[in-house]
């Protein structure tokens, strides 16, 4: 059981190759290293995520929304190229990528919420 959890989300990057050959998995790196610095502009913008991907790649597809994986779902930043039925590459994006602020994250604590909304804090 999670006490705390940071109030702003977190967003994943996935970047989906063409296809399964060298040359398309050394693609989807270097679309993956063109975009990252892009990535870190707070807060970034899918425009220039896209413009990043396909100065690398012109037939990449942007796409930023809610992925599912394993049971789980959060926002992701997705980038397929070509066909895109190639291995992926996922990652993270710290939340300064996220458009956090600098400084600490805050955090709430459901017990403190819990304890509120009963009056007794």
């Amino acid at each position: 059981m999670r006490f705390f959890y940071p109030v702003k989300k977190e967003y994943r990057l996935r970047v989906i190759a063409s296809g399964n050959s060298a040359a398309e998995q050394a693609t989807k790196y270097r679309v993956r290293d063109g975009v990252l610095p892009v990535l870190a502009r707070t807060p970034f913008d899918t425009a220039a995520v896209r413009a990043a991907a396909h100065a690398v790649d012109p037939t990449a597809r942007v796409r930023l929304g809610v992925l599912r994986f394993g049971g789980y779902a959060s926002p992701a930043l997705e980038i397929a190229l070509g066909a895109g039925k190639g291995r992926n590459w996922w990652g993270v994006l710290f939340p300064d990528a996220c458009g956090l602020p600098d400084g600490p994250v805050m955090f709430r604590s459901w017990i403190v919420m819990l304890l509120k909304g009963w009056g007794w804090l």
